[in-house]
């Protein structure tokens, strides 16, 4: 399960659009949730329900700005995530 954040984004607004379309499970969130997206404002830590749907994913697309996420990485650390690199 993939979590994408910045989902409503300039970036992540494709990207949502390309995984929906190619029926990859994933799980987006935005600060300004829309329907079938998790509400979180990366600023706050998450609640309990946010937290326990994060650790249900096991990859992190970061679409959401690059600042927001280093606030977070003790939730964020406490999964086990894949890693992709392309070069």
């Amino acid at each position: 399960m993939i979590l994408v954040t910045g989902a409503n984004g300039v970036i992540g607004k494709p990207l949502v659009d390309y995984l929906t379309h190619e029926d990859e499970g994933f799980i987006s969130v935005s600060c300004g949730a829309h329907h079938n997206q998790i509400r979180w404002n990366l600023e706050q830590p998450p609640t309990e329900s946010v937290r326990q749907r994060i650790l249900a994913c096991d990859s992190l697309i970061h679409c959401a700005p690059i600042w927001l996420l280093a606030p977070q990485m003790h939730e964020i650390a406490q999964v086990s995530w894949s890693v992709c690199t392309q070069q």
